[in-house]
């Protein structure tokens, strides 16, 4: 299983290969990936370890990660 730590659903290819999105963890997904301010080194790094420790809580052992596309 791959949990989906990105804020967009996972496509059907991404499912096929065993990506999953956790529906009731999206706001904290969210939450944990949105900045409002440019942040700080120590802002990214607690945002991080809370998405990891969200990660390992699941059981999963990969996540799929990614950035905002402009």
């Amino acid at each position: 299983m791959i949990l989906n730590l990105t804020q967009h659903k996972a496509s059907p290819p991404q499912e096929a290969q065993g990506v999953v999105d956790v529906t009731r963890l999206e706001s904290v997904i969210a939450d944990s990936l949105t900045f409002s301010h440019i942040p700080a080194e120590k802002d990214v790094t607690e945002q991080a370890n809370r998405l990891a420790d969200l990660a390992a809580g699941t059981g999963c052992s990969t996540a799929m990660i990614g950035g905002p596309c402009f």
